[in-house]
């Protein structure tokens, strides 16, 4: 038995996937994990550029072959908002937010994946459970992050749960059909 998934369509973007886990640290100490190279190299994968010409190359560690990725930078307000356009080599770029706000116990991070398609979201949404997952590990120093596998627990494991948000026509599952 696999970790249980929390991703969930956003009530606040339509077909948008949000998946958040908070933390027992403030959100300036949540934002360095999530987004300084030296600290996202050991959950995601570094990162290399300069962010301030709005594009950055992200090294993907945990993926097959360690593909480097080009992100766009649309938006950032430190230590709150970061934008993302990643270009996934699927000739589809992902549309990303990750926010970082205070909490009762900490922070709490919020990734937002905005579908193109409803398909998407049966693969996204398990890699970015495993993901934060691993950034959990690497924030609370509980696990080693590589030590989190992603098959079977992620995939196929989640898929389903992600399959079900979603219909092939882009509305959330338990919404009426059109007229």
């Amino acid at each position: 038995m696999g970790p249980t998934p929390t991703g969930q369509l956003s009530e606040r973007h339509p077909l948008t996937v949000e998946i958040a886990r908070e933390f027992a640290v403030g959100p300036v100490e949540l934002w360095a994990a999530v987004t300084e190279s030296s600290r996202t190299a050991a959950w995601i994968g570094p990162w290399s550029g300069d962010p301030k010409s709005g594009r950055i190359a992200l090294r993907l560690n945990a993926e097959e072959g360690a593909p480097e990725q080009t992100a766009d930078i649309t938006d950032c307000e430190p230590p709150h908002h970061l934008g993302l356009i990643i270009d996934a080599g699927s000739g589809r770029p992902w549309h990303l937010t990750v926010e970082v706000a205070s909490a009762a116990d900490g922070a709490r991070v919020t990734l937002l994946h905005h579908l193109d398609d409803a398909a998407t979201a049966e693969f996204a949404g398990p890699g970015w459970e495993f993901y934060l997952d691993r950034l959990a590990a690497v924030v609370t120093g509980t696990a080693d992050p590589a030590e989190i596998e992603f098959e079977p627990a992620y995939v196929p494991g989640m898929c389903a749960h992600y399959r079900a948000l979603v219909r092939s026509d882009g509305r959330p599952e338990d919404s009426p059909a059109p007229d």
